[in-house]
């Protein structure tokens, strides 16, 4: 099935390049203020005819996922609210948002995060806090894991990092929201 898939903050698109060789049959969109960023993704993903980056996201198009990995840390707390419910206003009806963010209990994470020159204006979000936000949003939380358990991706830390889930220790956490 093809489906309309927006990656929201995709800087350098590297996840968009994934999604779009994953989901040969839809439509990707990378999306992204930077422009700096984005002539890197669209020369990094040059070969793939289902990608499109885009800057501005006033259209009237709408998707049926929205991926945001790892880019409310870097947006100040107080406008939380307002940058998800805008995201959820891009959803197609029946439409789904998974958001990606790093865990501020990994003690790891906090210390990769704090010598991080791209994470300089970063404040880690807490999944609590999200799951809050999300139902202030009209959002439903469907399913929350934390997630990246292990650095090495062998079938059985796969395994593994599936029965964890539940464990608040993942260097990130991951949400899949979906419109009440």
């Amino acid at each position: 099935r093809a489906y309309d898939v927006l990656d929201y903050g995709c800087g350098i698109g590297k996840l968009t390049g994934l999604l779009a060789k994953d989901l040969r049959q839809s439509n990707v969109y990378g999306y992204d203020t930077s422009g700096k960023s984005l002539s890197v993704a669209k020369e990094e993903n040059a070969g793939l005819k289902n990608v499109y980056f885009i800057n501005d996201l006033s259209g009237a198009q709408r998707y049926d996922f929205i991926v945001v990995s790892n880019v409310f840390h870097h947006i100040k707390p107080d406008e939380h609210a307002d940058t998800l419910l805008k995201i959820k206003g891009f959803l197609k009806p029946g439409g789904k948002i998974v958001i990606f963010e790093h865990n501020p209990l990994n003690p790891l994470t906090r210390y990769i995060v704090s010598k991080c020159p791209f994470d300089a204006d970063a404040k880690l979000v807490w999944r609590h806090e999200f799951t809050r936000l999300a139902a202030a949003c009209g959002l439903e939380v469907e399913l929350k894991r934390y997630i990246l358990f292990f650095p090495w991706s062998s079938k059985l830390f796969r395994d593994l990092e599936y029965l964890l889930g539940h464990v608040p220790l993942g260097a990130q956490y991951m949400l899949l929201l979906t419109h009440k």
